[in-house]
């Protein structure tokens, strides 16, 4: 969440994430508790009763998921293409100052007699 704080759409995604994965953990311990009560039998029948439940807590991790991970994604290509715009004008804008030295100094010379 730290790392997106920054950004509100994405804040808000990982907030949705934390509740699917605390909801994830939640039917997780329901599924070992079962198991500790009544064995393996109590546990088979707790996950096929939750499987239905368990399957849309996957579904939203997996799309919230992806979602951040498309979202990051486009900004990284966003900053890419920025940093490779200016670092194009610096190139540019010191070549230029180099061939305004150089005319310069040609100048200079040309001026001062021998």
């Amino acid at each position: 969440m730290k790392l997106v704080e920054d950004n509100p759409i994405q804040f808000q995604r990982a907030q949705q994430l934390r509740a699917a994965v605390s909801e994830k953990i939640k039917i997780a311990k329901q599924i070992v508790a079962a198991r500790e009560k009544g064995g393996f039998a109590a546990s088979l029948a707790s996950k096929m009763k939750g499987n239905e439940e368990e399957e849309v807590v996957d579904d939203q991790v997996r799309a919230l998921t992806m979602q951040m991970k498309s979202e990051e994604d486009h900004l990284i290509e966003v900053r890419r293409s920025v940093t490779l715009n200016t670092r194009s004008q610096a190139l540019w804008i010191s070549s230029s100052g180099m061939v305004l030295g150089l005319l310069i100094i040609t100048l200079v010379f040309a001026a001062v007699p021998t």
